[in-house]
């Protein structure tokens, strides 16, 4: 198992698990998970190799899962990009790790 907590947004730390061929994305407010989301390893080795900008198509894939859970206002629009990027980190983090 890997594992790697993004604490880059107040509040809000961001934790990645790699276990099994799954990556789990815990979107936490304090030590209350949120929401909680997986999806294969194999998305993000194919993401990681992807032509063009790796970063932005790990964006995009991200957004799409439903990860964050934050309120509909522009407050919240600026929150869920800041702990988009803060769950990419944490996952590249804990892919980037060793046994």
């Amino acid at each position: 198992m890997r594992a790697s907590t993004s604490k880059s947004v107040r509040d809000y730390p961001q934790r990645a698990i790699i276990k099994d061929g799954t990556v789990t994305i815990q979107n936490k407010c304090g030590s209350k998970i949120l929401r909680k989301v997986s999806f294969p390893l194999s998305k993000w080795e194919e993401l990681e190799g992807s032509f063009g900008n790796p970063h932005w198509h790990k964006r995009e894939f991200i957004k799409t899962l439903g990860s964050v859970s934050v309120a509909d206002t522009p407050e919240g629009d600026s929150l869920r990009e800041r702990l988009w990027d803060s769950q990419i980190f944490a996952i590249q983090t804990a892919f980037e790790l060793t046994d």
